[in-house]
């Protein structure tokens, strides 16, 4: 599977006069419809919900916290939407002290916890992962170069 980060899905849903735009649209439109599975956890989609939150209505926010997966044919790591995962401290703490933001420790946190079910991280910050993580981390522009979307049907 090919975890997707919250920067990437953001670009998407509201930045669409971003220069990355078109690439970004185009890894998606591959992930979508490609034979690579694609994921996400729990904190990225909590993630998007709260910086498009204000934006958006109460009604609006539920409706992208249910709908996002299955708009972009993600799945939710993990797959119980009703419960955060359980961390440590000193886990967190641990990929901090490697120069890691708060959020990006709980992504790569998670993504280490998934063990051999990703295969590849995809984020426009793939720099910050680069040493933090044991796959690739490539931005949607290089995994498209690369490849890593098997089969994806043409635009």
């Amino acid at each position: 599977m090919i975890f997707v980060d919250s920067d990437v899905l953001l670009i998407d849903l509201r930045y669409r006069r971003d220069p990355k735009y078109k690439e970004n649209a185009a890894f998606l439109a591959g992930l979508k419809h490609g034979k690579q599975q694609g994921i996400t956890s729990i904190f990225n989609v909590l993630e998007v919900c709260g910086i498009l939150a204000y934006n958006l209505n109460e009604q609006q926010l539920l409706n992208l916290y249910c709908h996002l997966p299955t708009h972009y044919n993600l799945q939710i790591y993990p797959s119980s939407k009703e419960y955060l995962p359980r961390l440590t401290v000193k886990s967190i703490l641990a990929i901090i002290s490697k120069k890691a933001s708060f959020g990006d420790a709980l992504i790569i946190y998670t993504v280490r916890n998934m063990g051999p079910l990703v295969s590849h991280y995809v984020s426009w910050n793939a720099r910050h992962f680069l040493q933090q993580l044991s796959i690739p981390a490539l931005t949607p522009a290089e995994a498209l170069e690369a490849g890593i979307l098997k089969n994806a049907c043409p635009e």
